[in-house]
């Protein structure tokens, strides 16, 4: 072997480069007029001029140009999981997160693949299908760029988490919102608007959706029995973590305010309680209860006959309820020594299982009804969210035939928004919620930024969570179609729907079970009285106006515009004036009342059967109080 020294070397190489470019062209252009060849002649004086020195530094550049190459290099392997393979919905969605990264150039190979072995560019959603990759199917995914690592992780981790398939079905679970299909036959009304508003940038929780249109239960246990360390870590948080705590919701494609049933707090255990004090304890026997009676099917008077001082006992009777009746059906619980230590994945299963089997409810069917429509009609999608603590908000965004917008909120300190749709509060001002003019700020600009993802809906309403750390998250969204109301509230009391706008005078009824209209006169004036507006109330609600009686007005104790049961209501009803905080226990039925749904005056009183046209009495202006005649 020969050695050489530095500077022969250089020579050595210069020669090489001089013959490489020089030779060619000499030979190219031997029958060529000489003009031509002094033009290439010129064209390489400036290699020719070239010393050692710069070459040498020519050499280094090139070097480490090519170093900084393989530093934006990034490349993996991953095995295709699903029996349709990469298709074109995932394709779609492989090609969107390779959009995301425009200053990369990403790829996908497979030597499995079915018509070529080139590698296709990721941006394009047919050079994907059109490699024909099917299950097992081994496929390189590698980029080059700044982003080259991140993009090539995001497509690696979405292949490798590819949902649960049927044979010739289509997926059972969007484990993202960001890759969710905007398909409301798929995800439903809140489920679409949920992904809409993730898609655009807004703050929604973390979520995974069951999807409407198919048959779950044969694989929902599969499902979850598979991705339990997904939901434990990489999704929701560790399970001593407040965000591991879930919500279970309903997501039909129409829209039914409070009509399905939703399941609270899923996943929470003895450390989070401990954590939160009484109100953890209250959040978590609240959620037993739900559990058993819904998720379960056992007799809601086995929880209901339990009399004990304090949540944290109640919580521990509430779970031995579960356990006997685990145990009476064979499939006892483990024994560690906690107070309710059954499997998230079971947990959930029930959870959802239940929220999807109300549906069938007398609620829903009344529900639809009203809207002239009929279960066999509506699918629902089920969301399983990460539940945010703070403090919770309602929006109602109003904006009327002139253009001008009125943003209603309800604000409820430390509580859960469902304290305020699920009508368990009085209404109030702003200035009476404790809301700051910093968080009022932040809650309008949000609603600013959901009016422009959905610039045809001039109406709609916001539920949402303002975190321990500050930070504005949206729950939901929903439409309220085209109705013109601004809701007012003075002095403790909320005119939420004008009605006709003029006095009406009705009979007083307040109904504690459907057989209380069996009584009632078609031709009678009836007002209907409430004193919460939960649940319970709003399925009676909607059966008295199922009824054909004649309700000329609505009263309750509590509740806001921001509830389900007003949204019901306003929904179909917008001629019926509504009116909360209205002191309901002081009446003493039957009585005749006259409301006035005038926004500058409005109120309630009893007229103790005086006839309106003998006696104007003006009404007084006394917050929640149902006002006596004179």
């Amino acid at each position: 072997m020969y050695s050489y020294g530095k500077v022969e070397m250089k020579k050595i190489v210069f020669l090489k480069i001089l013959i490489m470019f020089v030779a060619p062209v000499f030979l190219f252009n031997a029958n060529c007029p000489a003009g031509e060849i002094v033009k290439q002649e010129n064209t390489l004086a400036p290699f020719v001029s070239i010393d050692n020195a710069d070459l040498e530094k020519s050499f280094l550049s090139l070097a480490q140009q090519n170093k900084e190459a393989k530093a934006d290099y990034y490349e993996t392997t991953v095995i295709v999981p699903n029996p349709l393979g990469l298709h074109s919905r995932p394709a779609g969605y492989i090609s969107r997160i390779a959009k995301k990264y425009p200053g990369t150039k990403i790829f996908l190979q497979s030597d499995q693949s079915m018509y070529l072995n080139e590698p296709v560019d990721a941006t394009e959603i047919l050079a994907i299908t059109g490699l024909g990759i099917g299950r097992d199917a081994r496929v390189k995914v590698f980029a080059q760029g700044k982003d080259a690592g991140k993009a090539v992780e995001e497509i690696n981790a979405y292949i490798k988490d590819l949902e649960i398939y049927d044979s010739g079905a289509d997926c059972l679970v969007y484990n993202s919102l960001e890759y969710a299909p905007l398909d409301i036959v798929i995800l439903g009304n809140k489920g679409l608007r949920l992904a809409k508003m993730y898609q655009h940038g807004i703050n929604v929780p973390k979520a995974f959706i069951v999807r409407a249109d198919y048959e779950i239960e044969p694989y929902l246990k599969t499902y979850l029995d598979a991705n339990t360390a997904l939901l434990g870590s990489g999704l929701f948080g560790t399970y001593q973590h407040l965000s591991y705590v879930l919500s279970v919701r309903s997501s039909p494609s129409q829209s039914l305010p409070g009509a399905m049933d939703t399941i609270l707090n899923v996943g929470m255990n003895e450390i989070m309680a401990e954590n939160l004090g009484e109100r953890g304890w209250e959040m978590f026997s609240v959620y037993l209860r739900e559990l058993g009676i819904l998720g379960l099917d056992i007799k809601k008077n086995l929880f209901d006959q339990i009399k004990v001082q304090d949540y944290k006992n109640l919580t521990k009777q509430y779970a031995k309820v579960i356990k006997l009746e685990m145990r009476k059906r064979g499939e006892p619980l483990e024994e560690d020594g906690s107070i309710f230590n059954m499997p998230l994945a079971d947990q959930l299963e029930l959870a959802i299982l239940a929220v999807k089997k109300s549906k069938e409810s007398e609620l829903v069917r009344l529900s639809l009804e009203a809207r002239e429509k009929t279960p066999e009609q509506v699918d629902t999608a089920v969301i399983v969210q990460v539940m945010k603590f703070g403090s919770s908000f309602v929006v109602n965004r109003t904006k009327n035939a002139e253009g001008q917008v009125d943003i209603g909120i309800s604000f409820a300190k430390d509580e859960l928004g469902e304290e305020i749709v699920d009508g368990r509060t009085a209404p109030k001002t702003l200035s009476e919620s404790g809301i700051t003019s910093r968080e009022q700020s932040e809650i309008e600009a949000v609603i600013e930024k959901i009016s422009e993802v959905f610039p045809d809906e001039k109406n709609f309403q916001v539920e949402g969570v303002i975190d321990l750390q500050g930070k504005v998250w949206v729950l939901q969204q929903r439409s309220m179609g085209e109705q013109d109301f601004t809701s007012k509230i003075v002095g403790g009391k909320e005119l939420i729907s004008q009605g006709q706008g003029k006095k009406v005078q009705g009979k007083t009824l307040i109904p504690k079970t459907e057989q209380d209209f069996l009584s009632c006169d078609s031709n009678t004036a009836y007002v209907l009285c409430f004193e919460d507006t939960g649940t319970f109330n709003t399925g009676l609600l909607l059966k008295a106006l199922s009824m054909n009686l004649n309700i000329v007005g609505v009263l309750s104790q509590t509740g806001t515009s921001q509830s389900h049961f007003s949204r019901q209501l306003i929904d179909v009803h917008q001629e019926i004036p509504y009116i909360s905080g209205i002191n309901i226990k002081a009446f003493s039925p039957p009585e005749l009342i006259e409301i006035n749904p005038d926004p500058e005056n409005f109120g309630a009183r009893s007229l103790n059967n005086t006839p309106l046209e003998k006696e104007e009495i003006p009404l007084q202006n006394l917050a929640g109080l149902v006002l006596q005649a004179v």
